[in-house]
């Protein structure tokens, strides 16, 4: 995720927009899971435009896969978090 936020930093500066922080942050994860997963040897026997169609989904797939991982793995880690050591 640090790397994420390096490599996209720069270009969300350059667009000034709340909504392109989103978008570089999700693209770019799709994206390099797609390029890696076209280059490999899934499904060769498949046309190129369908199996092109059924990698993007699975990158989908793998991004939200990963997301709710680390959702559940926030979820857990604040769950199990000493809430007694904090004084006002």
């Amino acid at each position: 995720m640090v790397c994420l936020a390096s490599v996209g930093k720069p270009e969300v500066q350059w667009l000034r927009a709340w909504w392109a922080e989103l978008l570089v942050y999700i693209l770019l994860p799709v994206t390099l899971t797609f390029v890696i997963l076209y280059s490999s040897c899934i499904h060769r026997e498949m046309r190129s435009a369908l199996r092109a169609l059924f990698l993007l989904m699975v990158s989908f797939a793998i991004f939200a896969g990963a997301c709710l991982a680390l959702g559940a793995i926030a979820l857990i880690a604040l769950a199990n978090l000493p809430l007694s050591r904090f004084h006002y």
